[in-house]
């Protein structure tokens, strides 16, 4: 019985159409703001499904793997080819098919390379890409290699009757502007110079300017950005009500969006947070926890809106308490023709683990997350066929995407 398991996940990123007479925004990638890196470890271990199609020039080969995109998108392989202390190579899997060839090697030379790679969408089986520019830098002692998204989005705003220049910035290198690091920027007294004390702002559901307080909804791929008057707030507080007596929390990283496609990032456990009023689910969570030994790290995502999805309503002035994970659903996936085996056919069987609002797992890792991610060393799942005597008749296990 081969099993058959493909993760669908999605980092809830919806394009709306832009408001009228208001040209698009789109991503610019220049070095007006500079760009924000993401430390990355290098390993002397060559990943064991990574294929190398290339002859090295140097004797000495280090490497990393990172996500740029959705949390389950596909690793990107990076490979440091040493020639010398201050000679090497930088190869790049920016299609992540999983091998490195000639044409992956970035041009450039001294401690900085600058290449194309695309931040990758998962919704569902679908994979969508949006163009972005890469910054590399090869850390002291060849041990890290850094990335930063370089650039922007860029398009205007409505502010109290003026058309005001915005820019986003991504603030932890993974492609997205609507992450709790990430950085806006308002030309408020349109000089076009961009005051990084008075008009650098970070990147909240409810910004403060001077004594005015506006709602601000974007989505996360930087296709559309609001900024309106706050008429109606509440506070949002995270809760994991069903977690061990002895855990705690190391990281919490919570996405909500809201109807209109708008989402932002929570990091606070049992802190509330202050939001406009309005529909919000539950788009992505991402949780560390500490249980008396190395810490166990879980990502689960939704697989995209549709009738099923769980609106929580937020009313003005109420505190909506929302546990992002709550009591897990276990279910079994076959496909039709399953249901009703005939001898020597092929069983495709999907085990599938639920949050209480529908959002399905993709990654389980023990211990360093970083190594997890970047070897593949997660935890994973087994599926035993037996009969109505209890004989075993197959067992397959797998990890996640």
């Amino acid at each position: 019985m081969p099993y058959s398991m493909r993760v669908l996940a999605i980092c809830i990123a919806i394009a709306a159409p832009a408001s009228a007479g208001e040209p698009a925004w789109k991503y610019v990638a220049d070095d007006a703001f500079r760009p924000v890196p993401r430390s990355v470890p290098l390993s002397d271990t060559r990943p064991d499904d990574l294929r190398e199609d290339v002859a090295y020039r140097g004797k000495q080969r280090k490497y990393a793997q990172v996500r740029y995109g959705s949390e389950d998108s596909r690793r990107v392989t990076v490979v440091i080819d040493l020639a010398s202390a201050d000679d090497w190579d930088l190869y790049v899997d920016a299609d992540r098919h999983r091998v490195i060839e000639a044409r992956d090697k970035i041009a450039g030379s001294g401690r900085q390379r600058t290449a194309r790679l695309d931040v990758e969408i998962t919704r569902g089986l679908a994979l969508r890409h949006e163009p972005r520019t890469v910054l590399w830098r090869l850390g002291t002692g060849q041990k890290s290699i850094s990335l930063a998204t370089v650039g922007y989005v860029a398009g205007h705003v409505q502010l109290a009757g003026k058309r005001i220049a915005a820019r986003r910035v991504d603030g932890d290198a993974n492609g997205f502007f609507a992450d709790a690091a990430d950085r806006l920027w308002l030309d408020l007294n349109g000089d076009g110079q961009w005051d990084p004390i008075s008009e650098q702002f970070p990147l909240l559901p409810v910004l403060t300017l001077g004594k005015e307080r506006y709602s601000v909804r974007g989505d996360a791929l930087g296709t559309k950005l609001a900024i309106e008057p706050l008429t109606a707030e509440g506070r949002i507080r995270l809760r994991l009500a069903r977690l061990g007596r002895d855990a705690t929390v190391a990281r919490l990283h919570v996405m909500l969006v809201a109807e209109d496609g708008a989402a932002f990032t929570i990091t606070s456990v049992d802190r509330p947070v202050v939001v406009p009023a309005g529909k919000y689910a539950l788009g992505a969570v991402s949780l560390s926890l500490e249980h008396g030994g190395a810490p166990v790290h879980f990502v689960f995502s939704r697989t995209g809106l549709d009738s099923s999805v769980r609106w929580h309503d937020l009313r003005k002035d109420q505190e909506l308490v929302l546990d992002p994970i709550g009591t897990l659903r276990f279910d079994l996936e076959i496909d039709k023709e399953g249901l009703k085996p005939r001898a020597g056919t092929t069983i495709q069987v999907q085990p599938q683990l639920f949050t209480q609002d529908g959002l399905l797992i993709n990654s389980c890792a023990h211990g360093d997350a970083e190594l997890a991610s970047r070897y593949g060393q997660g935890r994973g799942a087994s599926v035993t066929l037996c009969d109505a005597r209890h004989k075993v008749l197959d067992t397959q296990t797998s990890g996640f995407a």
